[in-house]
């Protein structure tokens, strides 16, 4: 009795695993070396029979094979104990992406304050697209010209958006991806901003499925388009202190 009661505590000493993603890998491949030792290492006790007999022999297989097992659960309840919530794990891909689209936002050719906008298209966590907003290709920028016709056309922010020398950022990730031959449908667009009415109908005839941004819009009608068509918009603002400290790196880059 006195033994097994060693055999277990040695066994929760070998077992002992912690962390998730590689170290769970090494807390199965503890318990195949455990395995490997037992089989290779000559542990010998004294038989049961009653006041012992003096003898020793080897570990049965019966026996290894039943420490083993007994390791490979203890090894599962372990994983299972610490599985990650699936919440907290998309919430860190959907910051990632995020922080992303507001470093393709720096390069925005817009001359308006807080206009510069940063799309990324993912699908299954993998960038298929960026964009910003900025002039078409062989257009002279706003940035170039100096002046923002909507501002010298005294232009509500929100309104009229077909009069602007630049293309937004989401039509611009949307043409990348379609000039690469590359499907968005099923795909999550990341945006700083939320996107207007025009980008939104885009968007939703793309078959793009799932909407993050950092900044509101001045575009209800968007939203009730979103709405409609079953599209999940996700809120996530950003942390202006984490998007300083993005801006600045870009600069002393």
């Amino acid at each position: 009795m006195e033994r097994a009661q060693l055999n277990d505590e040695n066994l929760q000493k070998k077992m002992h695993c912690h962390g998730d993603g590689e170290k769970e890998h090494n807390c199965c491949h503890k318990a195949q070396q455990f395995a490997e030792n037992e089989a290779t290492q000559t542990q010998q006790h004294q038989c049961c029979h009653k006041g012992g007999c003096g003898q020793n022999r080897e570990t049965s297989d019966a026996e290894k094979e039943e420490n083993f097992q007994r390791v490979l659960i203890e090894c599962a309840k372990e994983h299972l104990s610490k599985k990650p919530d699936p919440k907290i794990i998309q919430e860190k891909w959907d910051r990632r992406f995020m922080d992303m689209a507001k470093m393709v936002s720096s390069w925005s050719t817009c001359v308006r304050e807080n206009r510069q906008v940063g799309s990324v298209i993912v699908k299954d966590k993998r960038v298929i697209a960026t964009g910003y907003n900025g002039a078409p290709s062989k257009i002279l920028s706003c940035s170039e010209k100096g002046y923002c016709l909507r501002d010298k056309l005294n232009i509500e922010s929100g309104t009229r958006a077909e009069v602007c020398f630049s293309t937004h950022a989401e039509q611009n990730a949307l043409i990348q991806a379609a000039k690469m031959g590359i499907s968005v449908d099923g795909s999550t667009i990341y945006v700083t901003h939320r996107p207007c009415v025009i980008c939104t109908k885009l968007l939703i005839n793309a078959g793009i499925k799932r909407i993050v941004y950092g900044y509101n819009y001045p575009d209800e009608f968007s939203v009730t388009l979103l709405t409609q068509a079953g599209i999940e918009l996700v809120y996530m603002p950003y942390d202006e202190n984490d998007s300083k400290l993005i801006s600045d790196s870009l600069k002393n880059g």
